[in-house]
């Protein structure tokens, strides 16, 4: 039944989006015109809707993605801070919150209720209250869609119809079709997953997505970065690897050309798979790649026997932390 549950959420990946966008219709900052930067606190799933938007925007504002107890010492009265917790029970993003507060930020809460959610009402924060029951990491259009809208509503970006686009795009059985060829290649393997710098966040995506619903070690890394260091570790690779290599065409023509190189290198030793980042706006290539993404996860887990909705260790940590 918990499996079924994890299918339902994806097949309805498009209509999250949707209701995302309808939840955070009528929020705004307050004082856009006086914001510096844009910080987005929270830690796991609930922090990469942080590092998504840096990926999308495209704007003079700074982004910057916090996943400790404490927010950067420049967080003023011209910060704009999301603060992203599913549960709302997360005691660092609850702690950043209280900071964020302390120094006077334009604070706004996308969460479903807990904790945080109190701490909302009592202090008169704005909040987005998001539907409750979902598993954290498949909520993600629910955590960060109403970003979106509220620097759209806000005067601070431009979405068109990206929204409808993306969830278009998002019903096709083609993610599914191809999801079940890449998890044949992963089965038994540990993923090694490379991308742009621009796109670091899709990677991450792909890697919780692993770690968390096929209990798979799964790790990322970004180039250029990765041929100055890691890329000689496959002189001797110490382990069973699938190299994944996530690329988009308009990715920045030397760090294409790293990417080539680095494939000769590694395909000596390790089998690469290539994937493509297409779409036809950028938040359809960004969702669209991390759809792709949670259908492999799921479909892998499915088919080493694991159950996809727990997360023992993680969930034990987050007990222990109460005690």
């Amino acid at each position: 039944m918990e499996q079924d549950s994890i299918l339902k959420h994806l097949e309805q990946f498009h209509s999250q989006c949707i209701h995302a966008a309808k939840l955070a219709s009528e929020y705004y900052a307050k004082d856009p015109e006086n914001i510096d930067n844009i910080v987005v606190t929270g830690v796991g799933n609930s922090a990469l809707p942080g590092d998504l938007l840096k990926s999308y925007l495209n704007i003079k504002k700074a982004v910057y993605v916090n996943r400790g107890y404490r927010i950067p010492e420049f967080v003023g009265p011209r910060s704009l801070v999301f603060v992203i917790s599913y549960s709302g029970e997360t005691e660092e993003t609850i702690d950043a919150y209280r900071s964020s507060l302390s120094r006077k930020a334009q604070v706004i809460c996308i969460t479903s209720g807990g904790k945080l959610g109190q701490l909302c009402r009592i202090n008169n924060t704005e909040q987005i209250l998001i539907p409750k029951g979902i598993p954290q990491r498949l909520a993600l259009g629910y955590m960060f869609i109403p970003m979106l809208k509220v620097l759209e509503n806000s005067g601070l970006c431009d979405l068109s119809d990206e929204i409808e686009k993306t969830a278009k795009t998002l019903k096709s059985p083609m993610f599914k079709n191809k999801a079940l060829e890449l998890a044949d290649r992963l089965l038994k393997k540990i993923p090694l997953i490379y991308t742009s710098s621009k796109f670091k966040s899709i990677g991450l995506r792909w890697k919780y997505m692993l770690n968390e619903t096929a209990k798979t070690l799964a790790f990322t890394g970004e180039f250029p970065d990765m041929n100055y260091n890691e890329i000689n570790g496959f002189s001797q690779p110490q382990g069973d690897f699938e190299v994944l290599i996530i690329n988009e065409d308009t990715d920045y023509s030397k760090v294409k050309k790293h990417m080539k190189i680095a494939k000769d290198i590694i395909k000596k030793k390790v089998r690469v798979t290539e994937i493509a980042i297409t779409g036809d706006c950028q938040l359809s290539k960004i969702f669209s790649t991390i759809h792709l993404g949670d259908w492999t996860a799921y479909i892998l887990a499915r088919k080493l026997g694991i159950d996809p909705v727990k997360a023992e260790y993680s969930d034990s940590i987050r007990e222990s932390l109460k005690k």
